[in-house]
């Protein structure tokens, strides 16, 4: 109930559902801001895919746990190829089960981009990073077009999600990264398309964008485009 809000109104709601919980009231709060579920529910149910996949009392919960529930169970990231060959991430990463995808040799990565569909028509659900890479300059850069397509030839819905906090724990230029908190927002679907025409690819890529932007706390370094 607070998303757009400001946080003085944000803690009026929050006083009045504390005031209704004491006379005996139930109060049933719908979001997918962590730190605002861990903040004033007593009793959390975590929702993937339209069924309830776990509970947890706010003694139990954490951001990591709700996570691992929130998420599907066939679940993988798309990452950059290079990032394989990398001391220590890229064995993590692929223990993960993480999607490593070509960017520079067009043939392999035709042959990526098919795998990656197949999975996604078989109901894996892939974790992308559409700006494609990790820079130093604060802000929201432009998405490419390819996970979009891909979304939409397998049917599915697009689902942006926006992390907060990783570029203080991790800059562009470490190697390591510093303790600290990071927040995770998950927003809502964006519905699934048939077209796989290029305006309507373009459109699902904006709207996308145009979601991460209003929740992300950095500006926005380009318009979107056509381009793709």
């Amino acid at each position: 109930p607070t998303r757009g809000i400001d946080i003085n109104a944000k803690k009026e709601i929050y006083a009045l559902m504390d005031e209704l919980a004491a006379d005996g009231l139930g109060v049933l709060l719908v979001s997918s801001e962590l730190p605002e579920i861990l903040a004033v529910a007593d009793r959390i149910l975590v929702m993937c895919e339209g069924r309830r996949t776990a509970e947890f009392s706010r003694a139990s919960a954490g951001e990591e746990n709700i996570m691992q529930a929130a998420l599907p169970p066939r679940f993988a990231f798309l990452i950059k190829r290079e990032m394989r060959t990398m001391p220590i991430a890229g064995i993590m990463l692929a223990r993960l089960g993480s999607e490593f995808m070509e960017r520079h040799d067009r043939k392999r990565s035709g042959a990526d981009a098919r795998r990656v569909l197949k999975q996604a028509q078989r109901g894996h659900s892939l974790a992308v990073f559409p700006e494609g890479t990790f820079t130093a300059t604060i802000g929201i850069d432009h998405f490419h077009a390819g996970a979009f397509m891909t979304a939409a030839r397998a049917g599915l819905p697009v689902v942006p999600a926006v992390i907060r906090g990783a570029r203080q724990l991790l800059p562009a230029e470490q190697f390591l990264p510093r303790p600290g908190r990071v927040h995770v927002a998950i927003l809502p679907p964006l519905p699934a398309i048939t077209a796989t025409d290029r305006p309507s690819i373009h459109r699902l890529r904006d709207d996308a964008r145009r979601a991460i932007l209003a929740n992300a706390d950095e500006p926005d370094l380009h318009a979107p485009t056509d381009a793709g």
